[in-house]
This record gives structure tokens, C-alpha cells and sequence, in this order.
């Protein structure tokens, strides 16, 4: 069965439930409001019927009127008494419910037989005052008894009427009440054996589940192993290729920088001067390529180890921007420093601070076109944090390639292209190092209106300078 249709079965078994017990409340209500009218015309009819007996052998009696006058008159004050009672006990309900089930006629009755009590009480008064004869105030007694047992014979029917009624709610009740508890309980069981059913079903979801999970844990484990052999292996290699190739680019360097100088004499043609300083540079830049990939390899395997001591930060702007005066001057670029005073000390590796710096002023040079301006400084916010910044006012980066840039061996063309643009590495070994110090590095870009990197360290690093 799907989920919908259990869905709609529990909502309509749930509606019948409520709609029974809304009925059965309804009954309820109706039915005590039927038994308390029973209850009253009951009372009313027996009590009417007594004074009205008596009332009628008071005034059948053989004894001169005038005797027994003040009993007759107490008489018709009790049987006026009860219906005003009974009348004072029924609320608006009661009567809308009389209404609806035709026994409102008993109302109307008790109405009748106040206004004839009060008629006859009137007829008496004025018998005492004289104003009328005895033989007129007997006609109106007895008008009055005729009037009384014509009530009690049209009343009586209307009592059982009440009774019926009764028995009929009770009965209704009973049934309502049955079907109700029958319904609940057939939806209380179906609930029931469906939770079971979906218990089951979970169990046994969930052991084939961890049966899964268990084979993914040894599948992953073994990759993971083998990744670790891997990545061991990818070490060692880059260490050792890192050794053979170096030692050769050394000797290349090393005697190109001999031959450049001239030292020994001159080269003669003046070709070959221009090629030996091609050979040095391009030594020189495959060295600083081979230093970013062992950087990263060491990175991620985590043999990079920090040398952390109490470092100047102004000391190391200072000591990566002067690197750069010179490619700055021939690119026609100018770069310009802007750090604060009095800032607190920054418990970091000197050495990896550095190369943070240096590779970002490296990537604003070739994306700050010739007449350009790169500014590097640093300051300490109001947290504690501890900010440098590189800004230049060169291309720009797109939104889309902001993330992209920090991604291992990813480029963006600049716009003052060198010979060497390097393989990518530079912002990423940059973001991983400023990270190994619980840092971030973070970049704020726009096309056409420049760069500015941030790299935070966070404020426990700070180290406040003490106070002579």
C-alpha cells in the first residue's frame, strides 16, 4: 500500500472516530437536556394533578363557600406556585429543544393554568369586596376546576411524549456510543499492526543497511591504506627526483652565473652572453618550481613541520617587498608599504610568513599592468586579528574563478605576462600555509578594478610586546 493511501485510510478512520464522539456528545447533551424537561412536567403534572384533586373536592364540598374560601384561594396559590417553577427551571435550551420535539405545548399549559389561577384569585377578591354574587363566584370556581383537568388531560400525553423521547436518545446513545468504541478500537488495532509492520520493516532496513555500511567501511579503509602507500610513495619519489634533478640544475646555475659575470674572461659573441642569461634564469625558475612542488607534497603528507617563534610582522613586509624593487622597476610598476605601528608580535614560522608574502606580490606583479601600484602592509583589528594585505589596482578576477584561483595548479592569465608564470601553485601553498597556522587567506576582487588578498591569523597568536 503507498503512502498515500495509508495516509488517507488513517484520516478517514480518524474522522469517523471524531465525527461518532462529536454524535455521541450531541446525544448526550440533547439527552440530558431531554431528561431534565421529563424530570420537571413529571414533577409538575403530579404535583398539578394533587392540587387540582383537592381544589376540586374543596369547592364540591356541602359546607357554605364562605367557609372555606381562604382554602380554596390557598389551594389556587399552589397550583399557580408549580408551573411558575417549572417554568423559572427551563433555560433557553430547554425550550428550543421543546420546540423541536413538540412537547412546547406543555409551556403553554403552565402558562394557561397561571392566568386561570390568577382569573379565579381575582373572582374571589372581588366576591369578598361584594362586587360579585355567590352564585357567579361559584360558576367561575368550577370554570376554573373544568379548566384544570382539560390541562392535566392534554398534559399527561405530552409527559409520556418526554419519556419516549428519553428512552430513544438512550437508546441512540447506546448505539453511537457502541459503533464509536468499535470503530476506535478496530483503528487503534490497524495502527497497531501497521507500526509493526513499519518497525519490521525498519529493522530490516537497517541491518541490511549495516551490512552496507560495514562493507563501504572496509572498502574505504583498504582505499585509504593504499592512498597513504600511495601518497608515501609519490614522497619519496618527488624527494628523490627532487635530488637528481637538482643537483645537475645547480651546476647549471651555478656555472651559467660564472659565465654571465665573466669571470674567467669574456664568451666572445654576444649571442651567447644573451643565451647564458636565458639558461640562468630558466634555471632559476624551474628551481623555484621544484620548491613548490615538494612544498606541497610535504603539505600533504604532512611531514611540513612549523618553526613557530615571536615574529615582527612590519620586519616581514619589509623583508618581501625589497625582493621586489627591482622586477617592480622594470615592469614600471611601483610598490609602496603600509603597515601600522605598535602592532603586537605574531607567534608564527618566519620562514612560511614569508613565502605567503613573496607569492602573493609575485601573482599582483603579473596581473598589474605596466604605470600599476601594488600596496603590502599589515595592521591588527579590533578582535585581535592580526591582517597583511597585498592590493594592487591591476585586472582583476571574475567572480566565477575567485574559488578557482586557490586550487592547486590553476592559472589566470595576467596581464603583464613573464616568460615564467609559474605552474599554479603559489596561491594554494599560500592558503594551506596560512591554514597549518589556524589562519585564512581570503581574496576581495573586481574586474577592471584590482585585487586585494587578506591573510588573517587569529588573535591567540598575537604576542603583546612588554612594556619597559
Amino acid at each position: 500500500m503507498s503512502n498515500k493511501k495509508v495516509k488517507f485510510s488513517v484520516s478517514a478512520r480518524l474522522t469517523t472516530v471524531i465525527m461518532m464522539v462529536v454524535v455521541s456528545g450531541f446525544l448526550g447533551f440533547c439527552g440530558t437536556l431531554e431528561m431534565n424537561q421529563s424530570i420537571l412536567l413529571q414533577k409538575l403534572n403530579f404535583l398539578h394533578m394533587k392540587y387540582n384533586q383537592i381544589y376540586f373536592e374543596r369547592v364540591l364540598e356541602d359546607t357554605p363557600i364562605e367557609d372555606n374560601l381562604e382554602q380554596i384561594k390557598q389551594d389556587l396559590l399552589m397550583i399557580r406556585a408549580q408551573p411558575i417553577s417549572c417554568l423559572e427551571q427551563l433555560g433557553y435550551f430547554d425550550k428550543l429543544m421543546m420546540k423541536s420535539f413538540g412537547t412546547y405545548r406543555a409551556v403553554e399549559l403552565c402558562e394557561d393554568d397561571i392566568k386561570l389561577a390568577d382569573n379565579t384569585l381575582e373572582m374571589i377578591d372581588n366576591f369578598s369586596d361584594g362586587e360579585i354574587s355567590e352564585e357567579a363566584l361559584m360558576t367561575g370556581l368550577m370554570v376554573a376546576v373544568k379548566g384544570f383537568q382539560s390541562n392535566d388531560e392534554e398534559f399527561q400525553p405530552l409527559v409520556e411524549k418526554s419519556v419516549n423521547y428519553i428512552f430513544n436518545f438512550v437508546l441512540a446513545l447506546l448505539v453511537v456510543g457502541s459503533v464509536s468504541i468499535v470503530t476506535f478500537a478496530t483503528f487503534i488495532a490497524k495502527s497497531i499492526k501497521n507500526d509493526y509492520r513499519r518497525l519490521w520493516e525498519t529493522e530490516r532496513a537497517l541491518t541490511e543497511n549495516q551490512a552496507f555500511l560495514s562493507a563501504t567501511l572496509t572498502n574505504l579503509s583498504e582505499m585509504k591504506e593504499a592512498a597513504e602507500t600511495s601518497s608515501r610513495a609519490k614522497s619519496s619519489f618527488l624527494a628523490n627526483m627532487s635530488h637528481e634533478i637538482r643537483t645537475p640544475l645547480n651546476a647549471i646555475i651555478g656555472f651559467t652565473s660564472i659565465m654571465v659575470e665573466q669571470m674567467f674572461g669574456p664568451v666572445g659573441d654576444e649571442r651567447y652572453e644573451e643565451y647564458l642569461k636565458d639558461i640562468h634564469s630558466s634555471g632559476l625558475h624551474l628551481s623555484e618550481i621544484l620548491g613548490d612542488i615538494l612544498d606541497l607534497a610535504k603539505i600533504e603528507s604532512g611531514e611540513m613541520m612549523l618553526n613557530e617563534t615571536a615574529v615582527d610582522a612590519r620586519e616581514i613586509v619589509e623583508d618581501s617587498t625589497k625582493i621586489f624593487y627591482g622586477m617592480a622597476e622594470e615592469a614600471g610598476i611601483t610598490i609602496s608599504e603600509e603597515s601600522a605601528k605598535d602592532m603586537p608580535l605574531l607567534f608564527a614560522d618566519e620562514l612560511r610568513v614569508k613565502q605567503i608574502i613573496i607569492n602573493l606580490i609575485s601573482n599582483a606583479l603579473k596581473f598589474t599592468p605596466k604605470g600599476g601600484h601594488i600596496t603590502v602592509g599589515a595592521y591588527c583589528l579590533e578582535s585581535g586579528t592580526l591582517r597583511f594585505f597585498v592590493k594592487d589596482d591591476g585586472e582583476g578576477i571574475s567572480k566565477e574563478k575567485l574559488e578557482q584561483v586557490l586550487e592547486p595548479f590553476v592559472q589566470v592569465k595576467g596581464g603583464n605576462p613573464t616568460p615564467y608564470d609559474g605552474v599554479g601553485l603559489g596561491l594554494s601553498i599560500s592558503k594551506i600555509l596560512a591554514e597549518l597556522h589556524e589562519g585564512k587567506l581570503w581574496i576581495r576582487s573586481e574586474l577592471k578594478k584590482g585585487t586585494e588578498v587578506h591573510v588573517d591569523f587569529p588573535a591567540y597568536r598575537s604576542v603583546h610586546k612588554a612594556v619597559a
